[in-house]
């Protein structure tokens, strides 16, 4: 992980109101950020396609990342996420696919029209 995206990460738990004792992050800490456009930065996407910990919590801290153009909810312990066909939500849908582990254990269906449903047991 780069120093750049470390002190992200950091800063974004500080303002959380955790308490930092060391400069240490771990491969489940995420900062995921969109750039000027409203597009997931490049290094979120790399983030994602790294992660490895709780697939609930990438979830969670993703969902934001459809908020302007498509859709990611958690409704009766399924995440239900549309793309609205916008080549940003469609990018994190990307990402999430390289991250294999994430795919084989979460991934729970897809439709046509940029739909999918992911199961991620805690």
């Amino acid at each position: 992980m780069s120093d750049d995206i470390t002190q992200k990460i950091l800063q974004k738990h500080v303002e959380r109101g955790a308490r930092v004792t060391s400069g240490l992050v771990s491969e489940s800490a995420l900062c995921l950020e969109l750039d000027d456009n409203g597009y997931p930065t490049d290094d979120s996407l790399e983030q994602i396609k790294k992660y490895k910990g709780d697939y609930q919590e990438l979830m969670k801290e993703m969902s934001f990342l459809f908020d302007n153009y498509g859709r990611c909810e958690l409704e009766d312990n399924i995440w239900k996420v549309a793309t609205g066909g916008w080549s940003g939500c469609e990018s994190v849908i990307g990402a999430l696919k390289e991250n294999t582990m994430f795919w084989l254990m979460c991934w729970y269906m897809s439709k046509r029209g940029g739909y999918y449903e992911f199961i991620c047991k805690t």
